[in-house]
């Protein structure tokens, strides 16, 4: 098998990324075998594709469960920081290291410093509410980040896997951070969002990265499935 490391994380690619990269590669080769180019084309197998992981969207209830669980673990301060993943859809790692200086006309908006595919720099929109809790963080917090944690040396949340397995355990709610990704786009197509809503959006360039979202729109599913039933 093959596996390729990405030079922007370091991380292992997935084997369906490597084997969509290589098999136009082996085509090639395999044409200039038949066209007599080369005698012929190195074998390689094909990495087991390693299947996309569930997440199944938070309820509101679990919502709730989490952020009453916040409180009755001496973690207060997770309350607006999972409340505002939920609320923008934005990764985990973008939303702790959100920035004061990040924040713009009073936390209308939030310009990302790290730029998108090279190209520009992601500016993000607050729902009011939203806003609000932005605003209240930035006052409170004793560093520069918007969201503080005070037992994190850098000043922002820190990595956050102590707490929020205590959290999530005593919520009963095992459900991870991207999760709240998968929350905010679903609620978004629960909402009516189109496929080029999404993108625009949660600043999506190919439309592969959110149709699984859409093919799992619960709502629309759940509405099918009555009309299936009443119709019987």
């Amino acid at each position: 098998g093959m596996k390729s490391i990405s030079p922007e994380t370091g991380k292992t690619v997935l084997p369906q990324t490597v084997n969509r990269k290589i098999r136009p590669l082996r085509a090639l080769l395999n044409k200039s075998v038949k066209w007599e180019y080369i005698e012929f084309c190195p074998f390689y197998d094909e990495l087991d594709v390693v299947p996309a992981k569930v997440r199944i969207p938070y309820t509101p209830e679990e919502q709730m469960k989490i952020i009453q669980a916040c409180s009755a673990t001496n973690n207060a301060h997770y309350q607006d920081f999972f409340t505002v993943l939920i609320h923008t859809g934005k990764r985990f790692d973008s939303v702790r290291s959100m920035k004061k200086s990040d924040i713009y006309n009073d936390g209308e908006y939030w310009i990302l410093p790290t730029q998108k595919n090279n190209t520009h720099n992601e500016k993000v929109y607050f729902a009011d509410t939203t806003r609000k809790i932005i605003q209240r963080n930035i006052t409170k917090s004793l560093s520069e980040y918007v969201f503080y944690n005070p037992l994190s040396k850098r000043g922002d949340m820190g990595t956050c896997v102590k707490a929020w397995t205590t959290i999530r355990r005593y919520a009963g709610v095992y459900k991870d951070w991207h999760t709240c990704k998968t929350t905010a786009m679903t609620k978004a197509i629960d909402e009516g969002m189109t496929d080029q809503q999404l993108m625009a959006h949660f600043s999506h360039e190919d439309i592969r990265s959110v149709k699984h979202y859409s093919n799992s729109n619960a709502a629309t599913k759940k509405a099918w499935a009555n009309k299936v039933v009443s119709g019987i």
